[in-house]
């Protein structure tokens, strides 16, 4: 189960010189209406749940077991060296965070919960990367 000792733990191992803070939040991307429509209730296996962390030097990406909530093997990170834009609003129930690459690479849109149960610092998170960012 994710934890906020969990989540401090993974990050910790991820961290890499010249990184002063991480700022993360949990976020699920669901399966899409064709996919519900088409699997019905096997569709849930195809939600994918993030942990995503913001530091000074990148944006982490770990993507985390559905069934237990444990970090996978696949990480990806994206230096903000690479990134133009970082746009951060957040609402009452959803938040919504979205980065646009720089040479027209694309857009990526998160749209986490403003609050997750036990996960304590998410809320933290967001209200961090809106004072950074928004």
């Amino acid at each position: 189960m994710l934890t906020n000792t969990n989540a401090d733990k993974v990050f910790d191992k991820l961290m890499v010189e010249g990184e002063t803070y991480v700022h993360y939040f949990y976020v699920m991307k669901m399966a899409s209406t064709f996919q519900c429509l088409a699997f019905g209730l096997g569709a849930l296996g195809l939600n994918k749940h993030y942990l995503v962390g913001f530091t000074n030097k990148r944006i982490l990406l770990i993507e985390l077991s559905p069934a237990t909530g444990n970090v996978t093997e696949n990480i990806t990170h994206l230096d903000l060296d690479k990134v133009e834009k970082v746009s951060v609003k957040r609402g009452i129930l959803k938040s919504n965070i979205t980065l646009k690459l720089k040479e027209d690479k694309g857009i990526l849109e998160m749209k986490p919960n403003s609050f997750t149960v036990g996960l304590s610092n998410h809320k933290k998170g967001l209200v961090e990367l809106e004072k950074l960012y928004g």
